[in-house]
């Protein structure tokens, strides 16, 4: 499992101490800590490159996770059959898939048309 944070933007010492975190999920190493270096500055940020690797962290870390970036995740489902799978099961995660968040992604209508699937 690829676990990187980048948390370095964070106040130090302001009590805010129970922070949510953002999951960002790439198959591409590159694509994926581009994404975390960029969200690093201003949230605390976690990398997954697989989709067991994405359920893993929200089993762990629960509502800890407020938000879930899928940019190509590669393994044994797409970015949106993921979309789908973790917005059933994981009803408080916001979802960014290929740069469109969307209110509910398992909503047939909705996700695919959205995603031009």
């Amino acid at each position: 499992m690829t676990i990187t944070s980048a948390s370095r933007g964070w106040p130090r010492g302001t009590g805010q101490w129970s922070r949510t975190r953002i999951l960002v999920a790439a198959a591409d190493d590159r694509r994926r800590d581009s994404l975390i270096d960029r969200w690093g500055e201003s949230h605390d940020v976690i990398g997954a490159a697989t989709p067991l690797e994405v359920i893993d962290f929200l089993e762990a870390e629960g509502t800890m996770i407020s938000t879930v970036v899928l940019a190509g995740i590669a393994g044994s489902a797409n970015d949106r059959e993921l979309a789908c799978f973790v917005d059933q099961n994981y009803p408080w995660v916001r979802l960014i898939v290929g740069g469109i968040a969307a209110e509910r992604w398992s909503e047939p209508r909705m996700g695919a048309r959205i995603i031009g699937a």
